[in-house]
């Protein structure tokens, strides 16, 4: 057991190696957005892009109170809400995924 301090390193290669067997899911290491917002939780950012290019965009955050072993514990669960959010992602047409990724403006249909 290690008694390692987290960081988003370490964070991230633990999520790394629970999702290697998710390919669609990616940790984007060093994606900052707000990072002041919640100082006292590490924030790590997912991907999953669908086959017509359309990306969604999942976060979590840990608090940075808790130890190793107890994030450990959890990333199972976490990762498996990750994959309902993949899923829930994935339900949507590709129509619907261009839109959002055109921030809500009708897309142009031939």
């Amino acid at each position: 057991m290690t008694y390692e301090k987290p960081n988003l390193r370490i964070l991230g290669g633990l999520f790394k190696q629970e999702l290697k067997n998710t390919p669609s899911i990616v940790h984007m290491a060093g994606f900052k957005f707000m990072p002041s917002e919640t100082p006292e939780m590490f924030r790590l950012f997912f991907r999953h892009i669908c086959q017509c290019g359309g990306a969604a965009l999942f976060t979590l955050e840990i608090s940075k109170k808790k130890g190793l072993a107890e994030i450990m514990e959890s990333i199972p669960a976490l990762v498996s809400k990750l994959n309902q959010q993949k899923t829930m992602f994935s339900n949507l047409s590709c129509e619907t995924h261009q839109r959002m990724s055109n921030g809500g403006q009708n897309i142009p249909t031939k």
